[in-house]
């Protein structure tokens, strides 16, 4: 059987890419870009559907097993991504570069945003691994998953408190939407939610 090309080259969409084998792939058994890679008999380009700017995301995740994404780069896109390709990848392995300083410095409506780009991995992530189920996230969860410094649990807890919540359930409701689920939330968040509470449910649409 002949061996491996040391090269792998992804055409993604038209654009290309190329990445080593070895370690790069190999370090990946159930990666669909390994997979490919595998039932590849020569050296020609692969072709991958998939979304030619947030690619060299998940390439970033096989070579490092964790990814630096820039703020304007959304952190639930990034996850569908990975989950296309197979990846089971943990919100603790996505670092969005100074979003947390961000978060500090926005004010309701805008803090929604960014709380739906850090909310939606947690729930990314439970939908992959649990199909067709409803699944939900807590204030807790996301404070967990985030909160890497007394300093950063201080600026959740602000952001928890004063985010403008129409805003966050009408763009958590479009985003479950686009992933076929739909989106429920509590009557009211009240002054406690940060504590414990339920953010947002998503059920499996139809």
């Amino acid at each position: 059987m002949a061996s491996k090309p040391d090269l792998v080259t992804f055409n993604v969409s038209g654009k290309i890419y190329q990445v080593l084998w070895e370690p790069t792939l190999s370090l990946h058994p159930n990666s669909l870009l390994t997979q490919l890679a595998e039932d590849k008999q020569d050296d020609k380009e692969i072709f991958v559907e998939g979304d030619q700017d947030l690619f060299k995301y998940v390439l970033e995740y096989h070579r490092d097993r964790k990814i630096l994404l820039p703020q304007h780069v959304s952190m639930a896109a990034v996850q569908r991504e990975l989950m296309r390709f197979g990846l089971d990848v943990s919100p603790r392995e996505i670092v969005q570069d100074g979003v947390l300083k961000k978060l500090g410095e926005q004010k309701d409506e805008n803090a929604a945003l960014l709380l739906v780009s850090i909310t939606a991995p947690v729930l990314i992530q439970k939908a992959a691994s649990s199909r067709g189920m409803t699944i939900s996230a807590s204030f807790d969860e996301v404070r967990k998953q985030y909160s890497s410094s007394l300093e950063h649990n201080s600026v959740l807890q602000s952001l928890f408190r004063g985010f403008d919540e129409s805003r966050f359930k009408e763009s958590m409701t479009a985003l479950a939407a686009s992933l076929g689920y739909t989106a429920t939330f509590p009557h009211s968040y009240g002054p406690y939610a940060h504590c414990c509470s339920t953010m947002v449910t998503w059920t499996p649409a139809g």
